[in-house]
């Protein structure tokens, strides 16, 4: 294939991207900066007092200054990031998966029903335009756009200006299993399982997806 409609996709989404970003700070302000300036008024306003006096308040932290590993505790902003890549790339290495459990020779053991001939050929079909717009339109709304700052509502909205070059990449992914490493990409956050959290083991991961199609 001469062109990537994939990678085509991609720099057309990064380079709207930009171009969305300086049409706002333009027409709306820093809108971020004006959201974390309402959010500490709100803060403030709830730690008045009956008096009317204001009380003192904490910030709601964004960002992990220290955690202990192995009783010893870390305070380097990138020693802090190393020990959490660290853990959860030992929790979740292939050899952590104990495939010699009993319950696993119950799944070795069941009889996989086969496709028929009629159900192979469908399989193998290329998505239509029509299967994929279905598949989008499926998706569930009011979901929190990832690190590339789309949501679902964005490409249905403007379905009838992406849809062709969507349905394209679709079309090249299923032909090739070849996608960008990028589109895997994820943010996690980690969010205090309770107060005061000083291990690893007290935050919960929560992972910011692409919405990429």
């Amino acid at each position: 294939m001469s062109s990537s409609h994939i990678i085509e996709v991609g720099k057309n989404l990064k380079s709207l991207s930009g171009k969305l970003t300086s049409w706002a700070k333009s027409n709306i302000g820093h809108l971020e900066k004006s959201l974390n300036e309402a959010n500490e008024e709100l803060t403030r306003l709830d730690q008045i007092d009956e008096e009317g006096k204001c009380t003192k308040y904490k910030k709601c932290k964004s960002t992990i200054n220290n955690v202990y590993q192995e009783g010893v505790q870390i305070s380097d902003p990138l020693e802090v990031s190393n020990a959490f890549a660290d853990w959860y790339k030992k929790l979740w290495k292939d050899d952590a998966i104990v495939l010699d459990c009993p319950e696993w020779g119950i799944v070795e053991n069941l009889k996989w029903k086969k496709l028929k001939s009629r159900e192979k050929v469908q399989v193998m079909n290329s998505f239509s335009a029509e299967e994929v717009w279905r598949a989008v339109n499926s998706l569930g709304r009011g979901k929190a756009p990832g690190p590339n700052g789309y949501n679902i509502e964005f490409f249905i909205r403007y379905w009838d200006i992406l849809g062709n070059s969507i349905h394209l990449a679709i079309k090249e992914f299923s032909q090739t299993t070849v996608l960008p490493v990028s589109w895997g990409d994820t943010r996690l956050v980690f969010i205090p399982k309770k107060e005061g959290p000083t291990n690893i083991t007290d935050y919960r991961p929560i992972s910011l997806c692409k919405c990429h199609l």
